[in-house]
């Protein structure tokens, strides 16, 4: 009985660690990211589909450049008729985060990805389309 407990000990181990290792996204954190959408007029957006994207997996997720084309889904929103969204999901495991208005890259975002730390920064917060 005691052999079957630690072998069954050792096995949950070794899955919490497979998942941990493995999971595209943190378990436990969390990333927030909102803004406003205006138009050229600088009047509010609203119905702007905003995605948060990051490296989904595969050789993307070693690259110092990019993530190649393996992109998971973060979290989206559309803009309410001030213009706000708000994103709040489980952080990616890469840290590096893509967002997009209807499906474009946000001014200063780029195929190369920004930090999660820059996701509070004016140009992706306070967007103008």
């Amino acid at each position: 009985m005691k052999t079957i407990n630690k072998v069954f000990r050792l096995l949950t181990l070794c899955g919490i660690v497979l998942l941990n290792t493995t999971c595209k996204k943190d378990l436990f954190t969390k990333i927030t990211y909102e803004g406003y959408v205006y138009n050229s007029s600088n009047q509010p957006q609203a119905g702007v589909i905003i995605d948060l994207k990051a490296c989904g997996g595969g050789t993307g997720d070693k690259q110092p450049y990019g993530c190649q084309d393996a992109l998971i889904e973060i979290g989206s929103s559309t803009t309410d008729a001030s213009g706000h969204f708000y994103i709040h999901a489980r952080a990616a495991s890469t840290g590096w985060y893509y967002p997009l208005w209807n499906g474009d890259w946000i001014t200063g975002s780029s195929s190369m990805g920004i930090a999660g730390s820059q996701l509070n920064q004016t140009q992706y917060t306070i967007i103008h389309i």
